[in-house]
């Protein structure tokens, strides 16, 4: 199961990849019906499993 990320104000996917460990690419590949630069606060992102 993948993880999940609820966003919050400031959040943006490249502050994901330093708090999680993962690439760009990885969220982005895991979120393909989310745009990174309208993310909504409590909106909730999938994270790849490590």
């Amino acid at each position: 199961d993948p993880w999940t990320h609820k966003i919050v104000p400031g959040n943006t996917f490249w502050l994901l990849t330093q708090k999680y460990g993962c690439t760009l690419d990885e969220i982005i590949a895991a979120n393909q019906d989310i745009d990174p630069l309208k993310l909504q606060v409590d909106q909730l992102v999938q994270l790849p499993s490590a």
